[in-house]
């Protein structure tokens, strides 16, 4: 019980201490869901890619600790064109073969991401799923979310302001 109140603590100090979010305008809507899989207690994870990817301008709808249902529910009516799932114990397998199943005939469209320590555990079953991409850590799983969306992330400096600087005519 401590281990739950110690991760429901951290996770209210990095939603006090994160800085706002300033995304750049893009042509291309950077949407995402990230979610646990259901059965899956290790969430926290997925609540610091959520933030992680917000900072740097993706529309990221993070959907954790819900049931089988409602995950599909959420994922059916959302926009989104890419669902990460993480899953860090094979405990969570099974809800991870259900929701690949269910997406795939619901949402034919949806790309779909894994990622979590099982990956790097047991990569055979998650190889069966037939998903767009699996990943170890948060940094593979960052790579394939550009290398979908066909973009990487460049800081827009540029300012809307123009400096007329005065003609040397002499």
């Amino acid at each position: 019980m401590s281990v739950r109140v110690a991760t429901l603590r951290m996770e209210a100090l990095l939603r006090a201490t994160a800085e706002p979010v300033h995304p750049v305008m893009r042509k291309t809507r950077r949407q995402a869901i990230f979610a646990s899989v259901p059965g899956e207690d290790h969430t926290f994870g997925v609540q610091m890619a959520a933030d992680l990817q917000r900072a740097k301008g993706w529309d990221i709808q993070a959907v954790i600790n819900v049931g089988q249902a409602d995950l599909l529910s959420q994922i059916v009516n959302s926009p989104a064109e890419i669902l990460g799932l993480s899953i860090g114990s094979s405990s969570a397998m099974h809800g991870l073969y259900v929701t690949v199943a269910e997406v795939k005939k619901q949402r034919p469209d949806m790309k779909i991401l894994v990622s979590g320590a099982l990956v790097g555990i047991d990569l055979q079953p998650i190889e069966r799923l037939g998903v767009a991409g699996h990943a170890v850590d948060f940094e593979g799983a960052e790579m394939l979310l550009d290398t979908l969306m066909g973009t990487t992330f460049k800081p827009d400096y540029r300012s809307n302001d123009v400096t007329v600087l005065p003609v040397d005519r002499s």
